[in-house]
């Protein structure tokens, strides 16, 4: 049976047929418990999409993240180096993607085999890295910022400042002279309150070991490869993964519109478009990084993502369990939401307004007539104005994000 596609439009799949699309899972016929699984869904990777994945804790949603990493590791070689997709891994759960589930019979009923993710690079701080290799968890390298990437902005919210405190006067006064922390602290050698106040406050951040000389984003963007950006370990302090998250976003931007300048220009020539391949964003715990009201340097970033990513080959999976606390304009933006269980009504009064034209209910009213079956999505795509209830396929990678219990 021909698969159920979603994000390819029927024109581009008569010219290209499957190549770049992710096997999500298969179309649930029926509804409650009296459920049969149909046609296998395949889902667009291979173009930018704004995609939101929803769900309350432990009802798949770093799950189905899991499987779509996944289905980019299948991806034949021609189309996989065209792409590169990092990860911000808020629960330091992503690095168990390298080793093979254990799942083997819920595996066999679906045709798959167990097998760990081969593109998978893990980068954790400076702080941690040590300590996870010494528990045999196998990190790659360490995620490192370069001072000079750092906007004014992402200073100050590094530190803990606002535009109106004496401190920030003196900090961008510094930042005229040099970006490092290093630098900065031996400029600071006076005793009044404002500079104590500044050199406590930079000490803390030279402590965390995040920015460093020789750091940026060009070790993040590999061919091919996945990215996996552990900040689990600064779950105490936001300020730190939200900095780093707009860092990387917006250099990633700089860099790849003016490459699709290059490409558009090449193109025109009739020679090899750029090496700097498409890259896709994916975000847990999204929320975090573009909350209602804004007030972080990644929320305005992300939504630059969202509205105009899709022309310079960015694509952008935000993961959350609070779509409420999630920045509306992000939400407008979205072209596929993928949503397990919700049960809390002020997120589903948030998806109460996404009512297309062409499905005769809202997205919160077919999220509430979902059953319970852990993996079960509802899956709305503006690109082929569909609306359907999937069952994700099972992960062939093994899954670290599942609750701890006594009885294991």
């Amino acid at each position: 049976l021909e698969p159920i596609t979603l994000g390819r439009r029927r024109k581009v799949i008569e010219k290209y047929g499957y190549r770049g699309m992710a096997y999500l899972g298969r179309v649930v016929l029926g509804k409650g418990d009296n459920i049969a699984l149909g046609r296998s869904v395949l889902l667009d990777m291979a173009e930018s999409h704004v995609i939101l994945l929803m769900g309350k804790r432990g009802y798949g949603k770093s799950y189905t993240m899991g499987v779509l990493l996944e289905e980019f590791d299948r991806f034949p070689f021609t189309i996989r180096s065209r792409l590169s997709v990092i990860v911000i891994d808020t629960a330091g759960v992503f690095w168990t993607v390298k080793f093979p589930s254990k799942e083997q019979e819920l595996l066999k009923e679906w045709r798959l085999k167990p097998h760990g993710i081969r593109s998978a690079r893990i980068l954790v701080p400076s702080n941690s890295y040590y300590y996870y290799r010494s528990k045999g968890i196998p990190v790659d390298g360490k995620i490192t910022l370069n001072p000079k990437d750092l906007s004014p902005e992402e200073w100050l919210h590094l530190l803990g400042l606002s535009w109106d405190r004496p401190e920030s006067d003196l900090l961008l006064e510094l930042l005229e002279e040099t970006r490092s922390v290093e630098g900065l602290l031996n400029k600071l050698n006076g005793e009044d309150r404002v500079t104590r106040s500044l050199r406590v406050r930079l000490k803390i951040l030279k402590s965390w070991r995040i920015i460093e000389e020789g750091g940026g984003i060009q070790q993040l963007v590999k061919p091919g490869g996945i990215t996996v950006i552990d900040v689990s370990t600064f779950r105490g302090n936001a300020r730190l993964p939200q900095v780093i998250t707009s860092v990387i976003a917006r250099r990633l931007f700089e860099e790849r519109m003016l490459k699709k300048k290059g490409e558009d220009a090449s193109l025109l020539r009739g020679e090899n478009p750029s090496e700097m391949p498409l890259i896709w964003l994916f975000i847990d715990e999204a929320h975090l990084f573009a909350p209602r009201g804004g007030g972080t340097p990644s929320s305005e970033v992300l939504k630059i993502w969202a509205k105009v990513g899709r022309q310079p080959g960015l694509g952008l999976l935000l993961a959350t369990q609070q779509p409420s606390d999630l920045d509306p304009s992000i939400i407008t933006q979205t072209d596929i939401f993928i949503s397990h269980r919700l049960t809390s009504k002020v997120d589903l009064d948030a998806l109460s307004n996404i009512k297309p034209t062409y499905v005769p209910e809202s997205l919160s009213d077919e999220i509430a007539q979902m059953g319970k079956r852990k993996g079960l999505a509802v899956v709305l795509d503006d690109v082929t104005e569909r609306i359907l209830l999937v069952q994700v396929r099972p992960r062939m990678s093994f899954h670290g994000g599942a609750s701890a219990s006594a009885l294991t």
